[in-house]
């Protein structure tokens, strides 16, 4: 009996060491160290790495139809198999698990924190900040467009409508469908479409691109008439404007490659509309005037299918531009040797002219070239009673002349 009692008193201790040894074993000492992950990337996955532990984490596209949903896992532990793993998203929600997954509703940036629990302790803490797009992020593209120029109908602004839900968008790119093709970062935008020979629909396309990086497409027809390459510009010429003509300026507008029933209607900054091509006009004052040429491509039916402008400007001498010289004094200053005289004269001009020179001949083989209205000579005649007939000449802005001699001219004795 006694030997029983041994027996049981020993099998009871190596129980007791026994259970006692297991159970600090698993025992840990609660810490709750909270360390940031260090971060490494290599193509789409994200490695955080923390002293007792590593994860990673994908992430799926944001973009329509799918959604983006952040996945993470636990690659590496140094804890014991009866650990457990709690994530806090950052945004309110937390998942238990070595895999788990989430889906964040809106851009911003979230500290992910990962709690590792054993026997109901936290033991260690590790964080990392994630970015991401949030749901509804693909964008809906739509625009419209509207004649920029009425008179130049090739030239077309387009106006994007386009938006999305969550974030913004960063990119509009055109395929005009021309052979060109325009990125810009403003919804708001301008193409003028080439010059063609007949009238064509583009299906011009918007591609925008929200700063996800989603991207949506619309296309719309764009319709552009008939144009033509070939049309050139304006060009003149005139006539000499002195006596005895008028400058008459002949205009004409390049017709090459046009229908033969282009009309031309000219605005020749009067205030009144000419027709014709060749075109010819004298002005009647002396100025600067814009010269436009209103070219009407016409349909068979006889209405206007489109409008061309070109303009110039000329500068037009006008009227009265032809100036008339005069002599109104003649005075001896030496009488009665009268060697020695006196002349004064000058010249009328329309308006809008003036006179710029003036030139005294005194019939010596001598000239006064001084421009002044008043001019002095003395003269030494070869032989008595000499007669010289004395000319002026002026000379108007407008380039014109005229001349005027004494008469019956003078006598130096």
């Amino acid at each position: 009996m006694k030997l029983i009692n041994k027996f049981l008193s020993a099998a009871i201790v190596c129980c007791i060491i026994f259970f006692a040894c297991k159970k600090t074993d698993t025992v840990y000492v609660p810490t709750e160290t909270t360390l940031p992950g260090l971060v490494t990337k290599i193509n789409d996955t994200v490695i955080v790495t923390s002293t007792n532990i590593t994860y990673r984490y994908i992430t799926t596209s944001p973009c329509y139809p799918s959604n983006e949903i952040f996945f993470f896992h636990i690659t590496a532990t140094s804890f014991a198999t009866d650990a457990s793993y709690k994530w806090e998203f950052g945004d309110g929600g937390s998942e238990t698990g070595e895999s788990v997954s989430h889906k964040y509703e809106y851009n911003s940036v979230y500290t992910v924190t990962l709690k590792v629990i054993v026997n109901n302790n936290i033991v260690q803490q590790v964080t990392n900040a994630v970015k991401p797009y949030g749901q509804y992020v693909s964008p809906v593209a739509s625009f419209g467009s509207s004649l920029n120029n009425y008179q130049d109908p090739n030239y077309v602004a387009f106006n994007a409508q386009s938006s999305v839900n969550n974030g913004s968008i960063v990119a509009y790119h055109w395929d005009w469908k021309d052979g060109t093709q325009t990125t810009v970062a403003t919804a708001y935008t301008e193409h003028r479409f080439p010059e063609i020979a007949k009238d064509s629909n583009y299906p011009v396309t918007l591609t925008v691109t929200s700063n996800a990086g989603c991207q949506t497409s619309d296309t719309n027809m764009v319709f552009v008439p008939a144009s033509y390459n070939s049309v050139g510009n304006i060009s003149f010429t005139k006539t000499n404007a002195c006596k005895p003509d008028s400058q008459v300026f002949t205009f004409v507008q390049d017709s090459f490659g046009l229908p033969a029933n282009t009309r031309y209607e000219w605005d020749l900054g009067e205030g009144i509309r000419y027709w014709g091509n060749p075109l010819k006009h004298h002005f009647i004052y002396s100025k600067t005037y814009p010269v436009i040429c209103y070219i009407h491509i016409m349909k068979p039916n006889g209405t206007s299918q489109k409008t061309l402008v070109r303009n110039t400007s000329v500068y037009a001498l006008g009227s009265d531009i032809n100036p008339i010289a005069y002599i109104n004094g003649v005075q001896a200053l030496d009488s009665p040797i009268n060697k020695t005289w006196q002349f004064s004269g000058w010249g009328k001009i329309g308006d809008g002219h003036i006179i710029t020179k003036l030139v005294w001949d005194f019939d010596d083989g001598t000239q006064d070239t001084n421009n002044t209205p008043y001019a002095q000579h003395t003269f030494i005649p070869i032989m008595a009673n000499q007669k010289y007939a004395v000319k002026l000449t002026v000379t108007a802005s407008s380039g014109c002349t005229d001349s005027i001699t004494l008469q019956p001219g003078i006598i130096v004795p």
